[in-house]
Formats: C-alpha cells, structure tokens, sequence
C-alpha cells in the first residue's frame, strides 16, 4: 500500500487514458492512491538475455548501472537468503486450473488478471513435480524446449490439468497465435518477473539456441517468447504504437557463441599483436550437445564452424539408462 499512495511512485494499473474502453473506472482520489505512467520506467538502451534451457532457463537483466544481475523464477518468498541454485530457473510449467487461467489470460490486452496458483512455473513446478502422485503426472511439462526444437516431431501434447480437465495441444510448428502455447504461457510469467515495479520495464531481449535448431524453429521460440512477455506489459503501453516499434527479441545468437564472447573477456585470452586465437566450445547440456569452433583477432569473433545433437544431452542420457 505505500507503493500505492507515495507520490513518487504509484502503480501502472492504476494509469488509465481515454475513454470508451471497456475497463474499470475507480475513483482512487480518496483512498490517496497514485497512478504512475509506465511510459515514465522503460529501461531505454538496458537489455534482458534469455538462457532457454532443456533442464533450465537463466534471465539476466542490466540495472540502472549498467550492472548484469540475474532473475530468480518461482522461488516463493524473496525475501529468503539468496542461493546459487535459485538462478537456475526449472524449464518446467504445472497445470493446476489451465481454464480459469486462460480465461483470465485472454481477458486483457496486458497485464491480466491471472492467478498464481492456477498455473506454476519454475521452482514452485518442481517441488510439486517431486512430491506429486503419479496420477498427476500430465499436469506437468517439463520438455518445452525438446518439444519446440524437434521440428520434425508430428505428435501432438496432451495436458490434463489438477481438476482433470484434458487439453489437446498441437505440434510446435503447427501452432497459431490463437492456438493454446506452452512456450508462450512460460514467457509471460517471465515477462511478470522481469518486468515490474522494482525493474522497471525492459524492450530489448536477447535468446539464445542450440547451433543445431533450424531457423524457422528459432523464429518461432522466439514469437512465442514475444507473445508471452508483451503480455506481461501494461495496456497503456501495448495500445501505444510509437513506444511498442522499439520492443525486440532477438534470437539470432547460439548458445557456444554466447559463451564463447563471454569467456574471451573473463579468461583474458587476449591477442599478442596479430596473432589469432583459435578455440572450441562444447556446450554439453540437458537436451542438446552444440559445438562451436571459433577465432578471434583484433577483438573480432567469428565462427569457423558448428556441429552438434538435438538428442544428445544430460536428460536423454538419464531417461535412456532409467529405461
């Protein structure tokens, strides 16, 4: 409440323009309620990047100093003592009521009204993963990024919520943006965590994908994750077209490149005159193996070349020995 009345802070939600919308009007004068203009916490030239990972997704974010700090997804209380593992966001979501969710979902243009407890993700999903019955098991869905990635894959998913209720989703690659989207429904919820009060609100993202993903697979991650975190925005924002023309996801970059740009920088592999750097990255990881072969010279980074194996990682590995 004292976000609420402090006159110089306030709350988006409370921001409303123009007239003839179909939203709620209150009157907030008497309860000395402040509305704050989004538009007044967007984090010009500030970038977010996005790890989407088979087992795990980490979210960085710059501050106003230009600091890289990482998100925490899901964990329960924030206040908690900090722990290494809690960046480490589970690529996981947990369908309690998937209808109440998406009714509300689909009932704004931004910033609706969803319930937490309606649809888990991350920390929260696995700790009912573990200690759930296997009768609850399809309430769970821990393989987006595989589900995504195999563009070849003509299977279609099928959910059945906490209240028992079934949900047939469509193949990855055949997914309308009126069509029921996991990935999209992950997005959101992050775009919740990175995009708030505390933050501010952010326009230039960066994801990163296997060396091995085809284009169009990319492009589409990369849509879903637009989708889900441009929801997270409030109205007033998406409604504005001039301010919206500056979002972007970028999802050009692959994951050993990613890597290789950062440990250029903090292992000191620094040229002698002109002499070039040559060196490999194997980026073994819960779904996939990328391997990058790269030179540097004159702080200039380009990828000789690239191999890898969508079905070559730590969970594969892991399922096929259970079996």
């Amino acid at each position: 409440e004292k976000i609420l009345t402090d006159p110089n802070r306030g709350h988006w939600d409370l921001w409303v323009e123009g007239e003839g919308d179909e939203s709620a009007v209150l009157d907030i004068s008497s309860r000395g309620f402040v509305a704050r203009n989004p538009r007044a916490d967007i984090n010009k030239n500030r970038i977010v990047a996005i790890d989407f990972g088979t087992k795990s997704t980490v979210v960085v974010y710059q501050n106003e100093d230009s600091r890289i700090l990482p998100v925490r997804v899901g964990t329960g209380n924030v206040s908690k003592s900090i722990q290494a593992e809690h960046y480490e966001n589970p690529t996981i979501i947990e369908f309690n009521n998937l209808a109440v969710f998406l009714e509300a979902y689909s009932a704004a243009l931004g910033r609706p009204a969803t319930r937490w407890e309606d649809l888990y993700i991350s920390h929260r999903a696995v700790d009912d993963l573990q200690s759930s019955r296997s009768t609850d098991y399809s309430a769970f869905f821990t393989e987006l990024k595989q589900w995504a990635g195999d563009a070849g894959v003509k299977k279609s998913l099928r959910i059945r919520d906490r209240e028992n209720n079934d949900y047939l989703v469509k193949p990855f690659h055949e997914l309308s943006d009126a069509d029921l989207n996991p990935i999209e429904l992950y997005g959101y919820y992050l775009g919740l965590y990175i995009n708030n009060m505390r933050n501010g609100i952010f326009f230039n993202y960066y994801l990163s994908f296997p060396v091995t993903y085809e284009m169009s697979v990319r492009e589409k991650i990369a849509r879903s994750f637009e989708r889900g975190i441009k929801k997270a925005l409030p109205e007033t924002l998406l409604k504005d077209e001039t301010v919206m023309r500056k979002f972007k996801i970028i999802g050009s970059i692959s994951e050993p490149a990613a890597y290789a740009v950062c440990a250029l920088q903090e292992y000191g592999f620094e040229p002698v005159e002109e002499e070039m750097v040559f060196y490999s990255v194997f980026d073994f990881g819960g779904g996939t193996l990328d391997l990058s072969y790269v030179e540097c010279f004159d702080n200039i980074i380009e990828i000789v070349a690239v191999a890898g194996d969508n079905y070559l990682g730590g969970d594969d590995i892991d399922r096929l020995i259970a079996k």
